[in-house]
């Protein structure tokens, strides 16, 4: 489950697994698409829209990289993530000009029905 705050979004990030179902659930989320951009470092933004509550959404790394995020500043915003199959890793940029990718570790509150422990995570 995603939990925006108002202007607040993700980083740019993959997904090393075979894409990621998104639906809201309440409010708005603005979900960002972007390419790399092939005549300097960074990205492109390919993609710009607002997502409803009711509304879904898919993406895989074929279809580029993205950010989600509540631009509005009428309250908070929360979208269900389903990935398929989990993943462990991802890779972030924290912007458009960003050329260097960071790694971040994903915990999962469920993995094929059963609730993840994380008391013993690293």
């Amino acid at each position: 489950r995603g939990l925006c705050s108002p202007n607040k979004s993700s980083p740019i990030h993959d997904h090393p697994c075979d894409g990621c179902w998104m639906r809201v659930l309440k409010g708005t989320v603005n979900e960002k698409r972007y390419v790399e951009n092939k005549v300097r470092d960074g990205f492109v933004c390919t993609m710009d829209s607002s997502f409803q509550e009711g509304s879904q959404t898919f993406i895989n790394d074929n279809m580029g990289y993205h950010k989600i995020g509540n631009e509005g500043s009428a309250g908070q915003a929360i979208s269900i993530h389903l990935y398929s199959p989990p993943f462990q890793k991802c890779k972030i940029w924290m912007d458009e000009n960003d050329i260097k990718a960071t790694t971040s570790r994903v915990c999962h509150f469920s993995e094929y029905g059963h609730l993840v422990s994380h008391s013993d995570a690293a």
